[in-house]
């Protein structure tokens, strides 16, 4: 977009530009009506009179269906208009970075991934509860307020982004191809219809950029590109990752499953298992490191063991609810001072055992509560 400053987009006084994207220019603006700062997003219409009055309209109804979305993950719309080629969308005006500027400035820990992902899966939820679907998922498209919450940008402006194109071997029929092709799901680069589900996936995508610091899918075009995404699956983060447990492996691969039907059905139950796998977490869990970086040397001589766990602390931690002595003794002690071969040290014995194991005081105490319930009845 070139020509002459704007000054005035409706009532909106514009006071600097933000940025720049394939929609249009993002400008911060004053509205004296209501004496607040906001963020107006311009999308300039097309030449053509019909496919302008198109534009608009589907402008108009993707404004709409956004302004009705009141979710703490989601940005709000406050107002849309046009003012000559330019149609515009007022919004709220968020001080923070996208989750693009985020990633490419350093790496996110585990508990900030899977805390951003809750929260955008939990907006997504509440838009698609309300029958709005984003349809361009992906970090540019996500904010980050300054207390490190995320939010969700440009519902429905996907739908704008490119004009209808007829499908292959339909004749008259029309798909519409939306959305960032990087973060696209399989039925979108192959111009299947698309559900709630897209989002899901576009997520899924999200989420493993976050987790390994690289897209999920990438080639030199379009083309190739596609191709990877309704074909190739990419390898599990915790193969690159030393820090990803197996069971984040397990989300990221339902959320990004080929096949719709076979992933998450609803972004709240992906935003369940999410918030699920936080609440194993402990407190101070380091941040994510390469495996290059994560291996110690020392570890070496504890993988000689037959068997052996090595790298405990670097992988996911035991929930706090898990209390079972026995269990954490069959891990092999990584002391560098034993010896590799040695086995490592035996689960207490004794009195020693019953005061550490929960599940055995439990087993210990229902015994004794039968056994008294059964004196009762006898001597009744």
């Amino acid at each position: 977009m070139t020509g002459a400053p704007i000054a005035q987009l409706g009532r909106y006084q514009v006071v600097r530009e933000l940025g720049r994207g394939a929609m249009g220019v993002v400008y911060e603006a004053r509205d004296p009506l209501l004496d607040r700062t906001v963020a107006v997003k311009t999308i300039l219409l097309p030449g053509d009179a019909a496919q302008r009055q198109a534009y608009e309209t589907r402008f108009a109804e993707e404004a709409r269906a956004a302004a009705r979305l009141a979710h703490a993950a989601i940005v709000t719309v406050y107002d849309f208009g046009r003012e000559g080629d330019l149609a515009y969308m007022a919004m709220e005006l968020l001080p923070g970075i996208d989750l693009r500027q985020r990633l490419a400035q350093s790496r996110l820990s585990l508990r900030e991934v899977l805390t951003l992902a809750a929260e955008i899966a939990e907006g997504l939820a509440f838009a698609h509860d309300h029958g709005v679907e984003h349809r361009d998922i992906k970090p540019a498209n996500i904010m980050l307020s300054r207390s490190g919450h995320a939010k969700i940008m440009d519902f429905g402006i996907a739908s704008l982004r490119q004009p209808q194109l007829p499908a292959q071997g339909q004749g008259a029929g029309r798909v519409v191809v939306f959305g960032t092709p990087r973060y696209m799901s399989p039925e979108q680069v192959v111009g299947r219809p698309t559900d709630h589900r897209s989002d899901i996936f576009s997520l899924g995508s999200v989420i493993y950029e976050m987790l390994v610091g690289h897209p999920a899918f990438d080639a030199p075009d379009t083309r190739q590109l596609w191709h990877k995404i309704a074909v190739h699956s990419p390898p599990p983060p915790s193969t690159l990752m030393q820090d990803v447990p197996e069971v984040v492996d397990q989300i990221v691969e339902r959320a990004m499953a080929k096949a719709s039907a076979v992933r998450y059905q609803s972004a709240r139950e992906l935003a369940a298992d999410l918030r699920a796998c936080l609440t194993t977490l402990r407190k101070g869990f380091e941040p994510l490191r390469p495996v290059a970086e994560a291996v110690q040397p020392a570890a070496a001589s504890v993988a000689a063991v037959p068997g052996a766990v090595t790298g405990v602390d670097a992988y996911w931690p035991l929930s706090p609810d898990f209390d079972s002595v026995t269990a954490l003794y069959r891990c092999v002690a990584t002391d560098p001072a034993q010896r590799p071969g040695q086995p490592g040290p035996r689960p207490p014995q004794g009195p020693d055992r019953l005061w550490r194991d929960a599940d055995l005081r439990l087993a210990i105490a229902i015994g004794a509560a039968g056994l008294l319930a059964s004196l009762a009845l006898l001597f009744a």
